[in-house]
Order: structure tokens, then C-alpha cells, then sequence
């Protein structure tokens, strides 16, 4: 949500800025983000002819999940050489 509401003020900002500037339009893609929004994902959906795209969030997610789970594993490292009072937590 407030994402969403900063996105819309510098979109705003931005359509006010490019108002100042005269004999140029504003572009509908920066008054449009649905548009816009529509068009990103539609050539996401003409990649996945060329690219599986399952694979790759497939890969993707995995490559995340071993990464989530170093990182506990180190944080739980980290705790456990302070219980014990020191031992290999760098």
C-alpha cells in the first residue's frame, strides 16, 4: 500500500515535471500504469515461448531456499557460540 502510494506520487510528480516542459505530451505510459503493467507482462508471457519460465522460478526459488536456509543456519551458529561462550561463529 504505500508502495503503491509512492509509486502514484512520483508518477504524479513526474507527470507534473514533464507538464513544464512545453510542446511535449506527456507519454500515456506515464499516466497510464495499467498499461504499462499490461504490456510488462504480456512480454513476460511471449518469453516463455523462448525461455521456460516455469524452469527458471523453478531454479530461481530453489537457489532462494538454499539461501534461507545458509542463512539460518549461520544465524543459529552465531547464537550458539554466544551460549557457549565462543567457537567458530565468523
Amino acid at each position: 500500500m504505500i508502495t503503491t502510494l509512492l509509486i502514484a506520487a512520483l508518477a504524479g510528480l513526474a507527470s507534473l515535471l514533464w507538464l513544464l516542459v512545453p510542446d511535449i505530451p506527456v507519454p500515456d505510459w506515464l499516466t497510464n500504469q495499467s498499461g504499462v503493467l499490461g504490456s510488462m507482462l504480456h512480454g513476460v508471457r511471449a518469453l516463455n515461448e523462448f525461455v521456460p519460465l516455469a524452469l527458471a522460478v523453478t531454479v530461481l526459488g530453489a537457489v532462494l531456499l538454499v539461501a534461507g536456509i545458509a542463512v539460518g543456519i549461520r544465524i543459529v551458529r552465531m547464537i550458539i557460540s554466544h551460549v557457549t561462550g565462543g567457537g567458530g561463529a565468523t
